[in-house]
């Protein structure tokens, strides 16, 4: 075989090994020269695109092809001999382009055009359609999902690992007292009253995964505190591990807590400053409370008052202590139920002026 032979030879070869490679791959491929003729392209080209037999020939036209597109509508609206130039002229552009196509019936194509070092332009087409379609699926979900915490009467966040926020409902803007656009700029620990607290929760939510009912105080940007509970899950949002966020503005049950809480203490005190013996139940009988002179005067430690347990019980073990025999034990169970305390013994009294559908009081003395 002479050099020539061989060169042809090795020539051969290479062309079926390109054309192999250019049958094979999942995309449509097409070389032109730089007078827009095809030189090569696979059939995967010609039927991404939906072109009937003989459209795609080797050395024929690529604008042949334009003007079919432009006549089917491929292109859109328009004048179809510049919706044909504006094509020409991304082959003849010299540079990286990369745009989508949308076909009359549904399909999406990718297609990238590069030039080659001899002025040709190859052309590479993708069918993206079911991408596109998650695509728009996902993002429909998303929008919808957004718009469900939108609405939500709860403060809901979407935050980042890092602190910083990708998502804020109006609700949780009010909250703050920001705009959300504002609120989005913001981090979570500059809404802290005490921005270490944020790193405690922070590092719960590390370990733990999730946090339930969390109560924290915040502040508004005048510095102005509210108390809100947190409730954290992970989550995945837009490419990033994240946490959803739910907050709830607790600031007036706290206030209600601390009142009554005030209430509670100014009670008490008043109860100590009574020369009886006082004890307050429910309507099931559990102790409420009491003052100090009510357990010397029966002997009952202040710990087992404190557990809030059943009045029968302190009653029992009241006789008990007392010597007293079982059936004077039931005996005055049985009246205690009645809410009958016996006018008989002088020590121990219903007082009406403590009586409600609520409450009882009891007080004690000589």
């Amino acid at each position: 075989m002479t050099e020539e032979q061989r060169a042809i030879s090795v020539s051969a070869d290479e062309r079926d090994a390109l054309r192999m490679v250019l049958d094979y791959m999942p995309g449509g491929v097409a070389l032109v020269d730089p007078e827009l003729s095809y030189i090569v392209f696979n059939e995967k080209y010609a039927e991404l695109f939906e072109f009937p037999d003989g459209i795609v020939a080797r050395g024929r036209s690529a604008v042949d092809e334009f003007r079919f597109q432009a006549e089917r509508g491929d292109f859109g609206n328009g004048e179809k001999e510049e919706l044909i130039q504006q094509v020409i002229d991304k082959y003849r552009s010299r540079e990286d382009i990369s745009y989508e196509r949308h076909l009359p019936d549904g399909a999406t194509l990718e297609i990238r055009i590069a030039p080659t070092p001899d002025d040709g332009t190859v052309v590479v087409v993708n069918d993206i359609t079911e991408r596109k379609r998650a695509e728009e699926a996902l993002a429909a979900s998303e929008a919808q999902f957004r718009d469900t915490l939108e609405s939500s009467p709860i403060g809901t966040t979407i935050v980042r690992a890092d602190g910083s926020f990708s998502f804020v409902n109006s609700r949780m803007a009010e909250m703050v007292g920001l705009s959300k656009k504002q609120f989005l700029a913001s981090r979570a620990r500059d809404f802290y009253v005490d921005p270490t607290a944020r790193d405690a929760i922070n590092d719960r939510l590390l370990h733990a995964g999730r946090l339930r009912d969390v109560e924290a105080c915040m502040k508004k940007p005048d510095g102005t505190p509210f108390w809100v509970l947190l409730s954290f899950e992970p989550a995945h949002y837009q490419g990033e591990q994240s946490y959803f966020g739910w907050v709830y503005d607790i600031t007036e049950r706290k206030r209600a807590q601390e009142e009554s809480t005030k209430q509670s203490r100014i009670i008490r005190n008043t109860l100590e400053t009574i020369d009886h013996g006082i004890l307050m139940v429910d309507a099931n009988m559990t102790i409420v409370t009491y003052n100090q002179l009510f357990a010397e005067m029966f002997g009952v430690p202040r710990s087992l008052l404190d557990e809030q347990g059943n009045f029968h019980d302190l009653i029992r073990q009241w006789l008990e202590r007392a010597g007293m025999d079982d059936r004077v034990k039931e005996k005055a169970i049985e009246n205690t139920n009645r809410r009958d305390f016996s006018s008989s013994n002088k020590h121990c009294l219903m007082d009406e002026s403590l009586k409600s559908d609520t409450f009882h009081g009891m007080t004690v003395g000589s």
